[in-house]
């Protein structure tokens, strides 16, 4: 298998493992006796470890020039927490529970950052989005596969997680580092790095809007489930296949993305990406028919697909070559690491209060937030890098 087919695989594995568990770790919380304020906390620790793990991850790639070799050492420790929170899923102990996605999500967090400028700096800018989409048909997959098994048997989210964690842990040991590696360690160390990044403009903007607009992404990702299967009263199927069909379309626009930045440019897909989630929040937010709330997460493929192509090339476009990786990190933690904080103090004040149709109703607030910056912050910035135009 070329190199480029064991990328796309990473990605089917990792994004497999993602989809396998987190969006129905709320239901497996639920069904363990947590309160709404105990899940909100117990999942504010993947936004922790992708804040904190995430970008230390990413810099010590850049530092040692060793990328194959953080997701070797990152995979097998996700494999060995993965596992541990099966065995305490099993004891029934909620602080085992705690303890052990805690543990996945710090080891976790730096496969997804650093295998993206890995990607790209193998495969090109161009082709990255392509390989990437393999990740979102993995999502698809395991979001099926556990949707169909999940009222018979309430475990298969981790099970699977730990399964395709396996394969993706064995996986990383064929992948080669590129030759040129050494040459691209970064001379700038820790906070420092960072500090560079945030410098740039465009990328300071573009964490912001990541913040926001991966902050409503975030809550659904964590929390649909619980929305239509706890509190609505529908069988499992309907937020797997919500799911699958918003991450289809996702598909599609990654597979299309070198063929969207060239026509569009990353500045409009990252505009339309922000305006399609106000409409989905606000009738997410309402809807009680299974039908109309599969229909509307359709646009989470606009809202995740074109955000990330045109988030990512920014970042390629404009981080400094020796910190490619630290950018992708910081970007990252912005959006599923200070974004996801955003988005879980919603649900501690909400669940246990005005419920989950009207924590929607937020994150249409928030959606429109994230527009504001995009239009007074992120395209200015961008225009004087000398981008160009919303489509630039």
């Amino acid at each position: 298998m070329t190199v480029r087919g064991r990328l796309g695989l990473y990605y089917l594995l990792l994004l497999g493992a993602i989809g396998s568990l987190n969006p129905w770790l709320a239901v497996i919380l639920e069904d363990a006796g947590a309160s709404g304020t105990g899940k909100a906390l117990i999942l504010t620790t993947f936004p922790v470890g992708v804040l904190l793990a995430g970008p230390a991850g990413a810099w010590i790639a850049d530092r040692t020039g060793r990328e194959i070799g953080v997701l070797r050492g990152a995979a097998v420790l996700s494999l060995g927490a993965s596992i541990g929170l099966l065995v305490a899923a099993a004891s029934g102990a909620l602080i085992g529970l705690a303890l052990g996605a805690a543990a996945l999500a710090m080891t976790r967090a730096p496969l997804a950052p650093v295998a993206d400028m890995a990607t790209v700096r193998r495969v090109g800018l161009g082709r990255y989005s392509a390989v990437r989409a393999y990740g979102s048909i993995g999502f698809i997959l395991a979001a099926l596969l556990v949707g169909a098994l999940l009222d018979d048997w309430p475990t298969a989210p981790l099970w699977i997680g730990v399964a395709t964690l396996g394969a993706l842990a064995a996986l990383t040991f064929t992948l080669p580092e590129t030759p040129e590696a050494e040459r691209q360690r970064s001379s700038t160390g820790g906070f420092a790095a960072i500090r560079t990044v945030l410098g740039i403009p465009v990328l300071a903007a573009l964490c912001v809007v990541a913040c926001l607009h991966r902050g409503t992404i975030g809550f659904y990702d964590q929390f649909y489930a619980h929305h239509t299967t706890d509190i609505l009263g529908l069988p499992g199927w309907v937020p797997g296949l919500s799911i699958a069909l918003g991450v289809a379309l996702e598909v599609g626009i990654l597979t299309l993305g070198r063929h969207l930045l060239d026509r569009f440019g990353p500045m409009t897909l990252v505009l339309i990406a922000v305006v399609s989630q106000i409409p989905r929040w606000v009738l997410t937010a309402s809807l009680v028919s299974p039908g109309l709330l599969i229909a509307t997460q359709v646009l989470h493929g606009l809202g995740f697909g074109l955000w990330w192509v045109g988030g990512v090339a920014l970042v390629a476009r404009h981080a400094p070559e020796e910190l490619r990786n630290t950018a992708q990190g910081v970007f990252v933690a912005a959006g599923h690491g200070i974004g996801s904080f955003l988005a879980l103090g919603v649900a501690a004040v909400m669940l246990d209060g005005p419920g989950t149709g009207a924590a929607f109703q937020v994150l249409a607030a928030i959606s429109s937030m994230a527009l504001a910056v995009t239009l007074l912050w992120l395209l200015p910035a961008s225009r004087r890098s000398g981008q160009g135009s919303p489509g630039g």
